[in-house]
């Protein structure tokens, strides 16, 4: 379901999707895999201006995740760091990671 500001079909949204769709192959013995679900983005939303938030679900997980709108160097100190982004006064917590081409790709959860 597309609505107005959702950006799903931003070029990094879109590069997320295929990375994950190369990764797919890999993951399909894992006992937690969904053989009836597709790798999609589902809500991604412009972010503090330079990143995009929304959720990654595939076969294999279901990740809020934030994506900066431009590519990154990553530094290989921050791979597994927590930081704490906040926007309109709610809190998170977020592990930063690194994939790929994609980094730093931050999965968070609500605090």
């Amino acid at each position: 379901m597309n609505s107005r500001g959702d950006l799903n079909g931003h070029p990094r949204v879109s590069a997320l999707i295929e990375h994950f769709r190369a990764v797919d192959a890999g993951m399909r013995d894992l006992p937690i895999y969904n053989h009836t679900v597709a790798i999609e983005s589902i809500g991604f939303r412009l972010f503090n201006d330079v990143e995009l938030l929304g959720v990654l679900l595939t076969p294999w997980f279901m990740n809020l995740m934030i994506l900066p709108i431009t590519p990154v160097a990553m530094n290989m100190a921050e791979i597994g760091k927590t930081v704490s982004p906040s926007a309109r006064g709610n809190s998170w917590s977020a592990a930063t990671k690194q994939s790929g081409f994609m980094r730093p790709i931050r999965c968070i959860r609500r605090c």
